[in-house]
């Protein structure tokens, strides 16, 4: 399982299409939307407690909030997701595969 934190607004990206956006979280829990494609078609949206977990069958994912943490003022800053999936799809933080990208492409 590959356990990734992320903050509200965050995202993950699943090979070359699929992204998981942290919606929302709070001190239960978090509200993770999966997207495809350039345009942002919404494939599910759920509020996923911890120790719970969520997925998409078709790329045969599992998403689990693992632990929420809490920075500062009592407010849920971070989740925890620990991801499962097959390993020849690629997962990366989404920042990651932006520079991924950039990189691969010619001048």
């Amino acid at each position: 399982m590959l356990v990734i934190s992320r903050t509200s607004g965050d995202s993950v990206m699943f090979g070359s299409e699929t992204l998981l956006t942290v919606v929302k979280i709070d001190e239960d829990g978090a509200e993770l939307q999966f997207s495809r494609g350039s345009n942002g078609e919404v494939l599910a949206r759920q509020y996923v407690k911890r120790n719970d977990s969520t997925g998409l069958d078709e790329l045969d994912i599992e998403v689990c909030v693992v632990d929420i943490r809490v920075f500062g003022e009592g407010t849920p800053t971070k989740v925890r997701l620990g991801i499962q999936a097959p390993r020849d799809l690629s997962v990366h933080r989404y920042e990651v595969y932006q520079a991924i990208r950039r990189e691969s492409q010619p001048f």
